[in-house]
């Protein structure tokens, strides 16, 4: 924004996520951050809640801008993505996209597979992501660990069911909707 001004030009701020729930200790750089959505000629947001916090810190206004699907993806066999991530072809896949941790309600995830697994033994879970088990516990959870993404759209093929959780924290509450 500040080159913007010293130039005549115009300014436009993407905003995907809660960036001042990265470092909630660095004011001074919230207070720039800040300062420089009240300057911007556009600022956008990823969701409507996003777009309330942004108003509320700073920007004279905020266009929703939904995020959308990477162009990457598209439909594939769900056999063949399964083969190709070392998954069974034969169970019903139930996958948890992202970090795996107590912050995100990660037990109440594990409870319900645990549930449906008592209903239906060809239920597995499997886990992708941060702080995911990269270890194989089959049939009951498949762990992955951190996936390239490149690899993601095979992911999103491969399931029955896709999860994505967020913490009740102040970057969670300001990321939806979660994108997929």
């Amino acid at each position: 924004t500040r080159l913007a001004v010293r130039t005549g030009a115009r300014s436009a701020i993407d905003a995907y996520d809660n960036f001042e729930a990265y470092m909630p200790w660095a004011r001074p750089v919230h207070q720039l951050w800040r300062r420089a959505l009240g300057k911007a000629d556009l600022v956008t947001a990823a969701g409507p809640t996003l777009a309330a916090r942004l108003i509320e810190t700073g920007a004279s206004g905020c266009e929703v801008l939904p995020m959308t699907a990477d162009p990457a993806f598209h439909p594939r066999d769900r056999g063949d993505a399964r083969r190709s991530l070392g998954l069974p072809v034969d169970r019903q896949l139930i996958g948890h996209l992202g970090a795996f941790n107590r912050s995100r309600g990660h037990a109440v995830l594990l409870r319900a597979v645990q549930q449906l697994q008592a209903r239906n033994p060809q239920v597995s879970l499997v886990l992708s992501g941060r702080d995911s088990p990269a270890f194989h516990a089959p049939p009951a959870i498949y762990g992955l660990g951190y996936l390239r993404d490149e690899h993601m759209p095979l992911l999103v093929n491969a399931l029955d069911v896709a999860c994505i959780s967020l913490a009740d924290t102040a970057f969670g509450r300001y990321s939806y909707p979660a994108k997929l």
